[in-house]
């Protein structure tokens, strides 16, 4: 009897006195977490108000952001200036942590944006928060998070323009193997009196070995994400009506290290299931994107000296940048870099077309005294582009690209649409047989194809050495 009040006792202490120290822990912990964040550029938090408590404490940040040192183009009316915001914070220690139930934790961390500034503007519930933020930290280091946008409308009854957002939620983990996290929009509407732009079901998930805050702050890691759209649609109203919808996008990224030899491959894959603009459908659209042999090195000195371009002027920030890129250039090109398109393909109405190109830098040692010279680059490049489209693709994209040269010429200004597109199309079919009999693409089973590829300094474009001005 006397061994299980003594074990009871020592439990209740546990949890009284604990809190107060895990109290101590939250409030280093917050500071650590604001030291993290204020590494990123373009944002400053500070901690304005702290409230300590024995189970809980509460607070106030203030949150700067600096729209120019995150490179936002200074046109912008938006980017004028720097917004501050005022979160509140509350505070759960643990090990016991009751709030919505019963956990256990180191703390449980709760941001809370209220926005009233915004309600000028936004309509939202009352007593809700625009904006929240929930981070559980567990005992032995790892931490969840929640975050929430309200669902908002818009209003402006000058201009007729109204805003319908569904709301965003997400949910992550940190843990000792990386970061992860999802979130998901329903939908976001802005109408007007010139047309509408319409989201439907967006999600992100992302994925990274490393620890979030650091990746936030410039380290580099392996990683993947991913953005998927259901629809998007686009229509503008004026002198006539224009419409643009696009159904299932999936936008991937992928981050590959090789940390013996300090490179980094990027693979970045698009596929959009449809396209339709103007009545004209294209669809199964694929590409990807290889960007291979990137030096950290280069990365890391370049995230350094992008940090000192806030606040220049663009001629500064052009000699700066020629002066970096002079001095930094060489460990990229050691690595020989590739910038790969390993697949392009679609389907329209009248056939399909697709190919690829892959180039690389190769044998780059040392820099010429003129970087301005294109044989050096030609001497150091391997590349090989291949492009096949049906003969009908082919009349429809020189036809357009021939309408919209004949737009720009001033002598076709009194002409109606009509007869430009009348004198392109019938231009067109004798364009494209010049560029046969000069050797430029080839002509096999009703489609065209070009093969090109540079190596060791020679050209050769369909199976036929070209000669090279330098």
């Amino acid at each position: 009897m006397k061994k299980r009040y003594i074990v009871f006792s020592l439990i209740l202490a546990a949890i009284l006195i604990l809190p107060k120290y895990f109290s101590l822990q939250v409030r280093g912990n917050i500071e650590q977490y604001i030291a993290e964040i204020n590494k990123i550029n373009g944002y400053n938090v500070e901690m304005v108000e702290l409230n300590d408590g024995w189970f809980s404490s509460n607070g106030i940040l203030k949150v700067n952001i600096s729209f120019a040192q995150l490179g936002a183009n200074s046109d912008l009316p938006w980017a004028q200036g720097n917004p501050v915001f005022l979160v509140d914070f509350i505070s759960h220690h643990g090990p016991v942590i009751f709030t919505d139930g019963f956990d256990i934790g180191l703390f449980n961390l709760e941001l809370l944006y209220k926005g009233d500034e915004l309600r000028t503007k936004l309509n939202w519930p009352e007593n809700s928060n625009f904006y929240d933020l929930t981070i559980g930290q567990g005992l032995l280091g790892g931490f969840d998070m929640e975050d929430h946008i309200v669902p908002f409308s818009v209003v402006e009854e000058n201009h007729n323009q109204n805003v319908v957002f569904s709301g965003y939620q997400g949910e992550g983990e940190q843990s000792s193997g990386g970061f992860s996290y999802e979130g998901e929009m329903g939908s976001f509407l802005y109408t007007s009196d010139e047309g509408k732009f319409e989201i439907v079901d967006f999600d992100i998930a992302m994925e990274s070995d490393g620890e979030i805050y650091a990746a936030m702050s410039g380290e580099i890691f392996e990683s993947t994400a991913e953005v998927n759209v259901n629809k998007l649609n686009v229509l503008t109203v004026g002198e006539s009506q224009q419409s643009f919808e696009l159904d299932e996008l999936s936008f991937s990224v992928s981050t590959d290290i090789n940390e013996e030899e300090q490179f980094m491959d990027v693979a970045q894959n698009l596929e959009i299931e449809s396209i339709s603009a103007m009545d004209y459908d294209v669809t199964d659209i694929q590409l990807e994107v290889e960007t291979n042999r990137l030096s950290i090195p280069f990365i890391k000195a370049y995230q350094e000296f992008a940090k000192s371009l806030s606040g220049m002027d663009e001629i500064e920030m052009r000699q700066q940048s020629m002066s970096f890129m002079t001095d930094s250039l060489l460990p990229l090109l050691q690595s020989a870099p590739q910038v790969n398109i390993s697949k392009l393909s679609a389907n329209l109405p009248e056939g399909t077309i697709s190919g690829f190109s892959n180039n690389q830098l190769v044998g780059i040692d040392a820099l010429p005294d003129a970087t301005a010279n294109p044989k050096f680059w030609i001497d150091h490049t391997v590349s090989e582009t291949e492009l096949e489209m049906d003969k009908d693709v082919a009349n429809v994209i020189f036809t357009r690209y021939v309408t919209n040269q004949l737009q720009l010429n001033p002598q076709t200004a009194e002409m109606s649409q009509q007869e430009i597109e009348l004198i392109a199309a019938q231009q067109v079919p004798n364009m494209i047989e010049g560029l046969k009999l000069q050797g430029f693409i080839v002509e096999k089973d009703d489609k065209l194809l070009l093969h090109f590829s540079l190596k060791d300094g020679n050209a050769v474009l369909n199976d036929n050495p070209i000669p090279l001005p330098y």
